[in-house]
């Protein structure tokens, strides 16, 4: 049987998370490829934004620049490549504005870190050719087309350097799930207060962050996601993927028979 790797922006999301045939990044359903809301907040140049433990101080809007995003602990990682850090105007952006420093991803982008250099060089060649489209796919495809061979490689040599921290993602198989909503970023929040709740999870996959959810929008990874699958494919992709078993933490799970 074949399946499909669900992936909101590169290659895989943060859950990497096989899906069966039916679901197709063609259908663009909203659980996988979420729309941020109208109306975002300004950002405030005036307000300073700092980090416990980090000597770095960015505005508002400097937190959000696409050439240049926040790295508040550059000694975390290896030395970033040009087009990770900043891109070149007008593309690529910076491969770390929505993938991060460390390559974690953000919960509606990818997490690219320890990929072989051989598929992720693949897998942007497929963008660039117009062979991965649908979906939210337009975002790649234009970078792509934006870099040149050697800033793919080198982006390629980067990521493939860290490796994912083990239990990053926790997956739980489960047939409700806690409500939440897409707020800034095109991210996804739990409910709180008057909305909170939890609802049938049906045929979708649900990325969410379990705590301190303010650190994406301040470009940091989360202590842990929390990837909620009624599908079996979850198990599947468990066995399959040595890549995806060093993000994944494996939980006592309760799987619906929603097929």
């Amino acid at each position: 049987m074949k399946y499909l790797i669900c992936a909101a922006a590169l290659v895989v999301g943060p859950a990497i998370i096989a899906l069966p045939p039916m679901l197709s990044a063609a259908e663009n359903t909203p659980w996988a490829y979420p729309v941020a809301p109208k109306g975002a907040p300004k950002r405030d140049p005036a307000k300073i934004v700092t980090q416990p433990g980090s000597e770095k101080k960015y505005n508002e809007v400097e937190i959000n620049n696409p050439y240049g995003p926040p790295d508040w602990y550059p000694g975390d990682h290896p030395p970033m490549p040009p087009v990770v850090a900043n891109g070149r105007r007008e593309e690529p952006r910076a491969c770390s504005l929505c993938h991060l420093v460390t390559g974690d991803g953000h919960p509606e982008s990818a997490g690219v870190n320890g990929l072989p250099e051989s598929y992720f060089l693949r897998t942007l060649h497929e963008f660039r050719e117009g062979k991965r489209n649908g979906g939210r796919s337009g975002v790649m495809i234009a970078i792509t087309k934006g870099m040149t061979d050697a800033e793919m490689k080198e982006a390629a040599a980067y990521f493939g350097k860290i490796r994912p921290a083990k239990g990053y993602v926790k997956v739980i198989e489960a047939a409700e799930v806690p409500k939440t909503y897409v707020g800034a970023g095109a991210m996804r929040f739990v409910s709180k207060g008057a909305d909170a709740g939890m609802e049938p999870i049906g045929q979708s996959i649900i990325t969410e962050m379990t705590s301190a959810p303010h650190r994406w929008e301040l470009f940091l990874s989360p202590p842990q996601l929390v990837a909620r699958s009624s599908h079996p494919g979850s198990e599947f992709a468990w066995r399959i993927d040595p890549a995806l078993r060093a993000r994944m933490t494996k939980t006592a799970c309760v799987t619906s028979s929603a097929r």
